[in-house]
């Protein structure tokens, strides 16, 4: 856990949350580089159903950056290198100032990225976004690979 007070917009990270966000940012660049790679794969989907606001501060007052934002950059950078391959990123928390937070510093979405940021129950998001995830287009020789 980040934080034990989850009424505060930005919450304090300790440094072995920091230390997750550096694993999970490097395990996710090398993922999704990978997985883009083949042919069979035509995309990715993440879902964080917990984001948070993304925006942290660590022991010192300063600014980290929390998985949300440090995913999202890393996936808008891997859409550049493969344009014929599509990126979907769902962020959801049941906080609103948080959501709004996270929205005002995510990156622009583009033809082959798009972020959807929402603010409810994750499991009412998934149940709404599951059969969306199994539709595949007439031109889809393949499905994309989910990351939860």
């Amino acid at each position: 856990m980040s934080s034990s007070n989850n009424d505060v917009v930005i919450s304090r990270a300790s440094p072995h949350t920091v230390k997750k966000f550096e694993l999970i940012e490097n395990y996710v660049r090398s993922w999704a580089q990978k997985l883009m790679l083949y042919d069979c794969c035509d995309g990715l989907i993440f879902i964080d159903c917990m984001c948070n606001s993304g925006v942290y501060h660590d022991d010192d007052g300063k600014e980290i950056l929390g998985t949300p934002l440090r995913i999202a950059n890393i996936l808008r950078d891997v859409s550049g290198q493969y344009p014929r391959k599509h990126i979907f990123i769902y962020f959801n928390d049941m906080d609103k100032e948080k959501t709004d937070l996270l929205q005002s510093r995510l990156p622009k979405n583009k033809n082959n990225f798009n972020i959807t940021v929402t603010t409810k129950d994750g499991n009412k998001l998934l149940k709404e976004i599951g059969p969306q995830l199994k539709q595949k287009s007439p031109q889809q020789k393949s499905k994309k690979v989910i990351i939860i």
